[in-house]
């Protein structure tokens, strides 16, 4: 349920900290890009890499107060296009993940950490690794090794009994057995009060099935573990729909503004669109164009996570181009 999305830092650091090749962004709570004085989420900073070839970026995430979120390389200035190392801190300054992206698709080991310090899991993606969105990152990874807070092995060299927990409070939240670093045979799922919330049938790390357990007893039997939100009839008829509702504002025509606005939506349980706002614009006429358009749209197909109606976050391009372009 992820959708695909990030930034930010804030006040204390000097003007002269930075170099000319440094750029400074603005976020919302939408990961959205504003102007200093509305940031209300974090500050991204970029800066020219050091590697060999000089065509990487390095980007640096900042809560609004200064607290270090993550640090990673892009092949891009204007947009993140990851290639190359990313780490993530927690609220002490300490990794917490740390892993690699080739051509933005996580790629090789990666490594998530317990707030004490002590190793968590070492799990890796293969070059040529298929989507699967109820995994970390979206891509299907093998797990290598766990442990548990205190350092002692439970899945070692991709076998044993995998056990994920709340860090805080070493709360179970999900067991099953890893084999070859695949799941096993059944695996279980529980909230923080230790009550099963659902029960997955794996074969050499496919899914077969799975039944979710809802807070009045009732079960839900599902093939898929989650189903992404939908327009209704798809996305040529989600294109159609655009296309047909679409105006370009006369002002930005004489003026021969063109480009795409990335317009950001949730889509919530009953397939209603929320949250409609600018993830990255164009101008202002041709911004609210675009929010016209969406909002405008009939309700989709709710998204599914093991079952369930869940809100799903998107983040749409509307391309405005002048004839001949």
């Amino acid at each position: 349920m992820r959708s695909l999305l990030l930034l930010a830092f804030a006040g204390m650091l000097p003007v002269c900290a930075f170099s000319q090749d440094t750029t400074i962004l603005f976020m919302n709570k939408y990961w959205n890009e504003v102007p200093a004085g509305q940031a209300t989420h974090m500050r991204r900073i970029i800066s020219k890499g050091e590697d060999s070839t000089g065509q990487l970026y390095e980007i640096q995430e900042y809560t609004i107060s200064g607290r270090l979120l993550g640090r990673m390389l892009s092949t891009s200035k204007t947009k993140l296009l990851l290639n190359g190392y990313r780490t993530w801190y927690n609220n002490k300054q300490q990794p917490y993940k740390t892993g690699y992206y080739t051509k933005s698709k996580p790629s090789g080991q990666w490594t998530d950490y317990y707030y004490n310090g002590q190793m968590k899991m070492q799990y890796s993606f293969a070059a040529d690794a298929a989507a699967e969105p109820w995994q970390q990152e979206g891509y299907a990874y093998t797990i290598n090794n766990s442990w548990d807070s205190t350092g002692c092995a439970e899945v070692i060299n991709g076998n044993g009994w995998f056990l994920r927990r709340i860090d805080s409070a070493g709360v179970v939240l999900e067991r099953g057995l890893v084999r070859n670093g695949r799941p096993q045979g059944i695996w279980q799922g529980f909230d923080k009060r230790g009550q099963i919330q659902y029960e997955e049938e794996y074969a050499d790390g496919k899914f077969l099935k799975g039944i979710c357990c809802g807070e009045n007893g009732e079960e839900t039997v599902y093939d898929s573990i989650q189903v992404s939100a939908a327009y209704p009839g798809g996305h040529s008829a989600m294109i159609k729909f655009i296309g047909q509702h679409i105006k370009y504002p006369a002002a930005d025509k004489r003026m021969g503004n063109e480009g795409t606005v990335l317009v950001r939506f949730e889509v919530d349980k009953k397939g209603n669109l929320t949250e409609i706002t600018i993830h990255r614009g164009v101008s202002k006429r041709i911004d609210e164009e675009a929010l016209r358009v969406i909002s405008l749209m009939p309700l989709w197909e709710p998204g599914k996570l093991r079952g369930k109606n869940v809100r799903m976050a998107f983040i749409l391009p509307i391309r405005f181009a002048l004839e001949g372009n």
